[in-house]
């Protein structure tokens, strides 16, 4: 977290590490406790490492491999480190999930970055809430960007219609 090489390069040079930070992000914004997380990470650098070694041929860079993977530890006490420091540098992350959940225990429903209401069948609180916005805003963009994509077609005079997006 917050290396000076270019982007291309850091991830290119340590794929265990940034697979290890994307996935503390993602579970201390979703709400993992300490122990989740450091579990989560674990995983994550363990099966980095057993990716590399499947594509490495040399057998001595395997088995080097497979000694960091052996060496590999994250503890709980690295968790809760590694969880307060994300706290501490994105605040508004927390702020808003904690807002969603008020939103909800309040009103029964939240709304999306569009307007529309979320009426969650179950909330588990911050996950299934903080999941449903990010979800639910993206499906909306994306039919925003459609219609606008259809308009523009027409503006221009092309004779082209848009058959299908992937998510």
């Amino acid at each position: 977290l917050g290396h000076k090489l270019d982007d291309k390069a850091w991830k290119k040079a340590h794929p265990d590490e940034r697979q290890a930070a994307k996935s503390i992000v993602l579970a201390v914004m979703y709400g993992a406790g300490t122990k989740k997380v450091a579990v989560m990470v674990r995983e994550a650098v363990r099966q980095g490492i057993d990716g590399r070694i499947r594509a490495e041929k040399d057998p001595r860079t395997r088995k080097d491999l497979e000694a960091t993977k052996a060496a590999f530890r994250f503890t709980d006490e690295d968790a809760l480190r590694v969880n307060a420091r994300v706290e501490e540098r994105f605040p508004r992350i927390f702020n808003y999930r904690d807002f969603l959940t008020r939103q909800y225990e309040a009103r029964g429903h939240i709304r999306n970055s569009f307007g529309r209401l979320l009426y969650l069948a179950y909330a588990d609180k911050t996950y299934t809430l903080l999941n449903a916005m990010v979800q639910s805003s993206a499906a909306d963009m994306l039919k925003e960007a459609t219609i606008k994509c259809e308009a523009a077609l027409r503006e221009v005079g092309l004779d082209a219609r848009l058959i299908f997006s992937i998510h």
